[in-house]
């Protein structure tokens, strides 16, 4: 379906060797196609002339904004990414409005209706189409005669796989087919429909690095797409690389505890489900003026299959083939996003000298003995 897919296992790991020694070796290019597409995100995502410093009349992709900042970081595979803080006129009205009035009236009620409708506009949790749509992602052999849909695991079983320890006794299990009693993992359900795209691909993480190739022409195949589902395909093979949460995490998400930082898995939902917490909080405007807070909470809905995903905006990841994390309505976030632009990063940033400068030193003392050892004089000036 798209190019890449006919390449031998050896030209597709030459190409993604290739890609890896030029990111390194030419930095600044990386930074300069960075900065376009940036650009780009500025003015077609958020909506922002930049020339007049002002939004445009029609928006963006989050609607219409007051303002908007943001900071760049590299991360460890050395590429770059930014952490961006936006104020939408809309949300600003529904999160003022669900502070000032009394939780449970009806204008409170209709309130959250509107953020709950606004939210699943913007956000998305979804891997592929609905399981009752999509058969080949839980096909498995079972006693039935008809493979039935997927049940979810307990919530105990769930929470169990945001342990460090108990994901991997539990293997990433999310559901649980109610005949046979077979355990499947996100991974389990992704590769069946995988491999459905493109056969070549035989196994998750992909070793060979195939379905980066087709990812990376996604800006062009998307747009020749003619059928529904080959749409679907193009998008669900960028949920599956970027949006999908591996079932056994990664090193960072137990930064700071045994449970993952992330809060994945989450809970199989119907619908999403807005959150008014009772009890306010004493919270500090900019002005240093005392206000009550109402904290707030979003919960999305989710399928069985989705419970491991991140939360994206659907139209920037279609635009750009890339992950795109997003959040709304909590004022930590406000604060997580905002500490960016003066985060220390001087210890990451020395890391590459530092190196660099050890391997000198211990090349420059081993060469020392060899000259000392050769009776060779002045090799204390050295």
């Amino acid at each position: 379906m798209l190019p890449g897919v006919s390449w031998s296992d050896a030209d597709c790991l030459g190409d993604y060797k290739m890609r890896c020694k030029q990111r390194t070796m030419y930095p600044g290019a990386s930074a300069f196609d960075f900065s376009a597409i940036f650009n780009i995100v500025i003015a077609d995502i958020l909506g922002w002339d930049e020339e007049n410093k002002c939004t445009f009349p029609y928006g963006g992709a989050f609607g219409v904004i007051d303002a908007f900042s943001g900071a760049v970081e590299e991360q460890g595979r050395k590429t770059l990414h930014a952490h961006m803080l936006v104020f939408i006129k809309a949300l600003s009205k529904l999160l003022l409005g669900l502070q000032k009035l009394t939780p449970g009236t009806q204008k409170h009620t209709t309130l959250k209706t509107e953020l709950r409708a606004y939210i699943d506009n913007i956000m998305s949790t979804r891997l592929h189409r609905p399981t009752t749509q999509c058969n080949v992602s839980y096909k498995h052999e079972c006693r039935s005669r008809r493979n039935p849909p997927p049940q979810p695991v307990p919530p105990e079983v769930l929470r169990a796989n945001r342990h460090k320890r108990g994901c991997v006794a539990i293997k990433g299990s999310i559901t649980v087919c109610p005949k046979c009693d077979r355990k499947q993992s996100s991974e389990d359900h992704m590769l069946k429909r995988l491999r459905e795209i493109c056969p070549e691909i035989t196994c998750f993480p992909d070793t060979s690095h195939r379905l980066e190739i087709l990812i990376m022409r996604h800006i062009y195949t998307y747009l020749l797409c003619s059928l529904k589902k080959e749409k679907e395909d193009c998008e669900f093979l960028i949920n599956a690389f970027f949006n999908l949460h591996r079932s056994l995490h990664a090193k960072s998400c137990f930064k700071y505890g045994l449970e993952c930082r992330y809060r994945l898995p989450a809970l199989f939902k119907l619908k999403s489900t807005i959150i008014v917490h009772e009890g306010s909080t004493i919270w500090y405007n900019i002005m240093g003026v005392r206000e009550s807070y109402f904290p707030i909470t979003s919960e999305l809905k989710r399928e069985v299959t989705d419970v491991f995903m991140n939360t994206y905006n659907r139209a920037a990841s279609i635009a750009f083939g890339s992950n795109t994390n997003v959040n709304t309505g909590e004022i930590r976030t406000v604060f997580y996003c905002t500490t960016y632009t003066s985060k220390n990063t001087q210890e990451d940033d020395q890391e590459s000298y530092e190196r660099v400068i050890d391997t000198f030193v211990r090349r420059t003392a081993k060469r020392r003995r060899e000259l000392e050892a050769m009776g060779v004089e002045g090799v204390e000036d050295m």
